[in-house]
């Protein structure tokens, strides 16, 4: 019983711990395909749906083995398996109970959530976001560029390459957001630079070409506008490069407003889709955690009906005549005590039952012993009798002498058959051997009884007995039983013409089969009184009967482990039913 429960605990917290590292596995990986960057992910979605089919499919195996083993339990009446399909009823009730209104709560949250994060409003505040970082870099850059084009400028850049840094200054004064100045000759090559290094750029002939164009370059988390001005001088020719610096940060957030909205919209047009998704894998997910409980509920009915079963095992036993059987169990469990309990009543019945067959036993003997004196006693009377008279002949010497000793030695040597007689029947019933039952043919034992008794005068009649019906008995033994059946039958059917019927059946009772012979005479039957008690030692109803034939009878077939009764009615003639178990191999 424990070895059978220890497993069962031990499937489940095997079980349990195989789910939830299975559990862990499978967030990492949804983790990593979540947060992945680029495309190339397939291997790890077949790793998570592989992890995510396999837990369901191994659960749902165990639950199938397990119902069947309850289907075949329920089908052979096994003890316990009422209760354990009640248990497990329960148990997959309070699952749905617990499972169903959480499971509709989460889906209900996700759903307000989704309208929540992706409705028009979001929506609408994030594509403006996106407008007014737009607006503020042309607003900056159309202020730089109508700077850079103005009289103004170009009336100070007359005389920039005499001293770039007064230049510089003269600017600066005159545009406080300037934060750096780039000035090339003709040939590329760079006069004057003043403020950031970072907002440096190296030389290029096509950026040089372009006059009047305004670009934003992103370094790092850092923004810059440029524009171009070529300036003509009697000197030489300029390119002046204006340079000044968006708040920092600009540029990274403004692309993360167009990265939010493109996801935005992607999420939005495919929010049901989406929905449906998550309702999936949440009872991907959700589903073992059900299978689980189920097969928790087949593990922990095993645990609690397990020492009921072995107390009602124990009762059968008991009730068969096995007083050695006891119950196994732990002390600190909860059916400890009453196993405890049971095993002392068992040993105290055990007892009892020992002195009660003691005390039987000597009763019996005291029976028997008296029924054997007064069978004794009663040829005794005639024996002395005709010893007496013999003796008084002789005495007078009498002329019919020779006549009574002959009457006188018959009497007493009927009388001494009669003792040697009953003397041997009691020797056959107290010291009537085990049997030694092995399989055999019935039909060959009944024709065996019948060679020794001929009945020329009786029909004998077998039903459902043929050459392959066989029996499990010590041959001997039954012949003697069959052949005391046959030998009443006969005195009761007498002189006259009659039938005598034979025949077998297989039945089945409270779950067991046994194999029933019947035999029947039409003889001239007898009443209740006598039919109640045929099978008592020394009772018997014809002149000169011992009364053990039917005793030693019962002896053998409740030796084989069966029973034999009759039915009867006065003219009806006899029916007795023998009932032999069969052994399963």
């Amino acid at each position: 019983m424990n070895r059978s429960a220890g497993s069962g605990l031990s499937s489940l917290i095997s079980l349990v711990f195989f789910y939830f590292f299975l559990i862990i596995l499978l967030v990492l990986f949804a983790g990593q395909v979540l947060n992945s960057e680029n495309q190339d992910n397939e291997l790890y979605l077949v790793i998570l749906w592989f992890a995510a089919l396999i837990v369901p499919v191994v659960l749902l195996f165990s639950i199938f083995s397990n119902l069947l083993r309850l289907l075949r339990e329920r089908r052979d009446n096994a003890p316990g398996s009422v209760l354990k399909t009640r248990l497990i009823i329960y148990f997959l009730i309070m699952v749905i109970l617990s499972a169903g209104p959480q499971a509709a709560l989460s889906l209900s949250f996700i759903r307000v959530i989704g309208d929540t994060w992706f409705n028009d409003e979001i929506g609408e505040a994030l594509e403006n976001s996106l407008d007014i970082t737009v607006n503020i870099q042309q607003t900056l850059s159309s202020e730089l560029e109508e700077f850079a084009f103005s009289s103004l400028f170009e009336n100070l850049s007359e005389r920039a390459g005499e001293n770039p840094a007064r230049y510089f200054v003269q600017l600066s004064q005159i545009r406080p957001s300037l934060d750096a100045l780039q000035i090339f000759d003709s040939e590329g090559e760079m006069l004057y630079f003043n403020g950031d290094e970072e907002a440096a750029i190296e030389y290029s002939s096509s950026f040089l070409q372009d006059e009047g164009l305004v670009i934003r370059d992103v370094r790092r988390d850092r923004s810059f506008i440029r524009i171009l001005r070529n300036i003509s001088s009697p000197e030489r020719d300029l390119s002046i490069i204006l340079i000044e610096e968006l708040p920092r940060g600009f540029g990274e957030k403004t692309l993360k407003i167009v990265s939010a909205l493109e996801l935005f919209s992607q999420y939005r047009e495919i929010k049901d889709l989406l929905f449906t998704g998550i309702i999936i894998f949440y009872g991907v997910f959700s589903l073992p955690l059900v299978f689980l409980a189920i097969l928790a509920g087949f593990y922990l009915s095993d645990v609690l009906i397990r020492p009921i079963v072995n107390l009602e095992q124990a009762t059968r036993r008991v009730a068969e005549g096995d007083f050695s059987f006891r119950i196994l169990g732990r002390s600190r469990e909860e059916l400890g005590h009453l196993v405890e309990s049971f095993n002392g009543m068992i040993a105290e019945l055990e007892r009892s039952r020992t002195q009660l067959v003691q005390s039987e036993r000597v009763s019996a003997w005291k029976d028997i012993a008296q029924r054997l004196a007064h069978e004794i006693k009663n040829p005794l009377t005639p024996i002395k009798l005709s010893a007496e008279r013999l003796k008084r002949k002789y005495e007078r010497e009498g002329a019919d002498f020779p006549r009574v000793l002959e009457n006188s030695v018959a009497t007493i040597t009927r009388e001494v058959d009669h003792l040697a007689g009953l003397l041997t029947e009691f020797r056959d019933f107290a010291r009537l051997p085990y049997p030694q039952p092995r399989e055999v043919s019935l039909k060959q034992l009944i024709q065996d009884v019948l060679d020794v008794h001929r009945i020329p005068h009786v029909d004998v009649i077998l039903e459902h007995i043929q050459d392959d019906t066989m029996v499990f008995v010590d041959p001997a033994q039954f012949r003697q039983v069959l052949g005391n059946l046959v030998k009443n039958a006969v005195e009761a059917i007498g002189q006259n013409p009659g039938e005598l019927r034979f025949e077998s059946q297989i039945l089945s009772s409270s779950g067991k089969r046994f194999q029933r012979i019947q035999i029947k005479d039409d003889g001239e039957g007898m009443d209740e009184e006598t039919s109640s008690q045929i099978f008592n030692p020394y009772f018997t109803s014809k002149a000169g009967g011992t009364g053990l034939g039917l005793a030693i009878v019962q002896r053998i077939i409740q030796d084989h482990g069966g029973e034999i009764r009759v039915e009867s009615e006065p003219g009806m003639g006899a029916r007795f039913y023998i009932d032999l178990p069969i052994l399963e191999q």
